[in-house]
């Protein structure tokens, strides 16, 4: 900030410098000019203003001797003073170039050298900005590379997972299947089998319960006693059989 302001003031220093050197140059060149013009003047009017002639003789010849000495002063004194303002108005430009030499030297010597000081610095930083962007960008070309072939690879892999896990799937689905096939089978064959024990078993009581009932229907008072008597004969023949040894056994 401090540099910033230095730099301006030196800046607005330099420039009313060289705006009173502009002035002082343009007001010497306009009495440089103006002492040319008075010095070309004077001898016309000191020719319109000569006394005229007087008459012949010593008078005249005096007075025109007399004024011929003054024509002769006046146009020495001319030269005189003309030289003195040309050797005056070159004092003056020397002395005002060495002055604009004497600030430029002081204050725009310094403010350029502060300027390009300022350029290279500012040059350097882009230059180290440019390196820094460039090497940023050989990184994220880099980078990006990288990341082509890993997608690259990602979606390789993920392309045969995706296969795996397909077959995978669907050899879990026909195992799985297979399952439930042979479950059902096996639950099938149990219901046969128990559906036919369960026909059989019915079978069996209906047939007893018929049997019974055909018994049952079958039998009546004539059958009970004929029942009966060869039931009670069955009895009579057992005993008799089992006396016989007996008797035996004692003879």
């Amino acid at each position: 900030m401090r540099k910033s302001a230095h730099q301006r003031w030196n800046t607005m220093a330099t420039v009313v410098t060289l705006a009173m050197v502009i002035g002082l140059g343009a007001r010497m060149v306009a009495n440089w000019q103006s002492d040319a013009a008075f010095a070309q003047e004077q001898p016309a009017a000191e020719e319109h203003t000569a006394p005229a002639p007087q008459a012949e003789g010593a008078p005249a010849e005096q007075a025109a001797a007399a004024q011929h000495e003054e024509a002769a002063a006046g146009e020495h004194a001319g030269e005189e003073h003309g030289l003195l303002d040309e050797i005056f108005h070159w004092f003056n430009f020397l002395l005002i170039v060495a002055g604009i030499w004497f600030f430029s030297k002081k204050m725009v010597g310094p403010f350029l050298n502060e300027r390009a000081k300022a350029i290279r610095e500012e040059m350097d930083c882009s230059a180290r900005a440019l390196e820094l962007a460039t090497q940023k960008l050989a990184t994220v070309e880099d980078k990006l590379t990288n990341l082509e072939r890993e997608l690259q690879q990602l979606r390789n892999s993920s392309q045969t997972e995706a296969k795996a896990e397909s077959a995978r799937i669907e050899e879990a689905s026909k195992a799985d299947a297979e399952k439930i096939v042979r479950t059902a089978e096996q639950e099938i064959a149990a219901a046969a089998k128990a559906a036919r024990r369960e026909l059989k078993v019915y079978t069996a009581e209906l047939a007893v319960s018929l049997a019974e009932k055909g018994i049952q229907s079958s039998i009546n008072a004539q059958s009970d006693q004929q029942i009966f008597q060869f039931f009670v004969k069955t009895l009579g023949n057992e005993s008799s059989s089992s006396d016989q040894p007996a008797s035996k056994g004692g003879v």
